[in-house]
């Protein structure tokens, strides 16, 4: 058996099923809260101010994760 490159174990464990979220935030066969959230800052960064809430929720929820409005928690 071929042990296991160490890069490629990191790689799986970043898009490995997602556990550890932040409260108000739920996924489900999502990538990893913590990479998605750093994706998502990054690219809500390049849009303009008042589009960034927008920007970052939608890249959130391609990464499988969404946040329901405060009303439905």
């Amino acid at each position: 058996m071929r042990p296991i490159h160490p890069l490629a174990a990191a790689l799986a464990l970043l898009t490995g099923c997602a556990t550890q979220h932040e409260p108000g935030w739920q996924g489900s066969n999502a990538h990893a809260f913590g990479t998605a959230k750093l994706i998502c800052k990054s690219e809500a960064k390049a849009v303009a101010r008042v589009e960034r809430d927008m920007v970052y929720r939608a890249c959130m929820l391609r990464h499988g994760w969404l946040q329901p409005p405060k009303d439905a928690r």
